[in-house]
């Protein structure tokens, strides 16, 4: 990993015609020296223009940064100055110039809950506007040294009526997942990109530091979901980097097409060894951030699903899941990391932008491994009994089943043969027939106070507690939300 500071983009708004260069630079407190690396970056700004930039201590303790101007510059009204800990300084300028050489100010940051150090001690970066950016992560040199909102590429993304086809993104941030750390190095990157017909109309930069702080650091999604399920191809600590040798996620943004579609998000085996060649999800980028960020955990789940139980990084000498256990997965894996999403969003709620049990609870009589929906509800009702089933199973026993299923017992088998692995393996004295039969039944007990009769609350672990399910409250959703306005069966 680089020693260097980077991603040093300044935005600005013109206010007055004449013009001049600014430069500023970023070091620690009083002396820098060979192991504080400073950061510069200059600009042209004019009288009045007003510039955002973020300071982030990445030091393991409280560490004072001064930042300097260093040359003879048109005045700056105001300079706001963060910590990602929610720190923020203003700075007023002198008028019309600043001294030459000038110091803007120090300042006190309070510590960035991430390992230390990562790239010395202190680290500046830029947004569009005064939303805190994110750049907590190496990039490759080939981007350049101000790649964040700078660097664009093209991906080859899929049309979901015609076919693969190719469109253009830009980097909008730059995060680390701290859960593939060995012996101090080897942090794995994201790289969020944003499709460019996109950015701005549809996606925000408030939206992708979201994304990014929910996404990274070590209480993160990337860090819990491969905590309790594994990695994806190439990660973790003795992990190669996968399809391109190089730790790191790839997540896009973009209008899925057809535009029309109510695709949300998708995870596409091609990209581990063709196609883009990378670790990547691709997510709908004409929906809120609640649920860009259930669709995250989703599809996350599919490619460490595909890893663990299929290509078992580069191998490929695994067991492909069954569709309606790797979706129930998925949504499985919504359900325990719905902290991360606003409470409108969270799949279990009734009234969630994401809720399935309603549809399952329309078709209850639907064949559970069943998972050929030939159109659009058709389909909501399989994602629904699989997800109803798997919220029961996980109620039932602990979370952390999902583990079992993916990573553990149930590695080397598919479908129900899976679940029977899972359940054996911690122990519940049911077979797996047995728990269908009982998930059936529940629709009718729909008793959460008494085990396998409803959907309990999770009292097995505190770690990944499980909110109860009370069937009544899906019902009178669909019947007088769904039906009633004409888009129910």
């Amino acid at each position: 990993m680089k020693k260097s500071l980077k991603n040093l983009t300044l935005f600005y708004t013109t206010m007055f015609a004449v013009s001049a260069l600014l430069t500023l630079t970023a070091c620690p407190d009083i002396v820098p020296n060979i192991d504080d690396p400073v950061t510069t970056n200059t600009i042209s700004v004019t009288a009045g223009d007003i510039v955002y930039f973020a300071v982030h201590n990445l030091n393991a303790s409280t560490y004072n940064t001064r930042i300097w101007a260093d040359n003879n510059t048109l005045a700056i009204v105001q300079t706001n100055i963060y910590s990602t800990n929610a720190i923020s300084k203003s700075v007023m300028f002198a008028a019309p110039k600043m001294p030459q050489g000038g110091i803007c100010g120090t300042f006190s940051l309070p510590k960035i809950t991430l390992p230390s150090p990562l790239f010395g001690k202190s680290l500046i970066s830029m947004s569009l506007s005064s939303a805190n950016p994110i750049d907590y992560g190496d990039v490759p040199t080939s981007w350049g040294v101000n790649c964040v909102n700078t660097y664009q590429t093209n991906f080859i993304v899929y049309d979901f009526s015609s076919g693969y086809y190719s469109t253009t993104a830009s980097l909008r941030a730059v995060g680390t997942n701290v859960n593939n750390i060995t012996n101090g190095s080897g942090y794995a990157q994201t790289y969020i990109f944003v499709e460019n017909s996109e950015w701005g109309s549809h996606i925000t930069a408030n939206e992708v530091y979201a994304l990014a702080t929910n996404f990274n650091g070590p209480n993160g999604i990337y860090q819990q979901m491969t905590s309790l399920i594994g990695y994806e191809n190439g990660g973790g600590p003795s992990g190669s980097g996968g399809s391109d040798a190089n730790k790191n996620i790839y997540i896009l943004l973009c209008n899925i097409q057809p535009s029309a579609s109510s695709v949300a998000g998708y995870y596409d085996p091609a990209n581990e060894n063709g196609n883009n060649l990378k670790q990547m999800v691709y997510i709908n980028s004409r929906m809120d951030i609640g649920s860009v960020l259930s669709t995250l955990i989703h599809e996350f789940q599919h490619m460490i699903n595909y890893n663990q139980k299929f290509y078992r990084n580069g191998a490929a000498n695994g067991i492909l899941e069954e569709n309606w256990l790797n979706e129930g997965c998925s949504m499985l894996a919504e359900d325990i990391f719905s902290g991360f999403v606003p409470s409108s969003n969270r799949i279990y709620s009734p009234t969630s932008s994401g809720m399935r049990i309603p549809f399952y609870l329309g078709q209850p009589e639907k064949e559970l491994t069943s998972f050929q929906g030939s159109d659009i509800f058709e389909l909501l009702y399989d994602y629904g009994k699989a997800y109803s089933y798997m919220a029961f199973l996980a109620r039932n026993t602990k979370a952390q089943i999902i583990s079992n299923i993916v990573q553990g017992g149930g590695k080397n088998y598919s479908g129900v043969n899976a679940i029977q692995q899972a359940l054996s393996e911690i122990g519940t004295g049911k077979t797996a027939n047995e728990t269908i039969q009982a998930w059936r039944e529940a629709a009718i007990y729909n008793n959460p106070a008494i085990l396998w009769q409803g959907y309990r609350t999770n009292s097995v672990s505190s770690s990944y507690p499980l909110t109860e399910m009370n069937l009544t409250n899906y019902l009178v959703y669909y019947y007088y939300t769904l039906y009633t306005n004409g888009t129910g069966p």
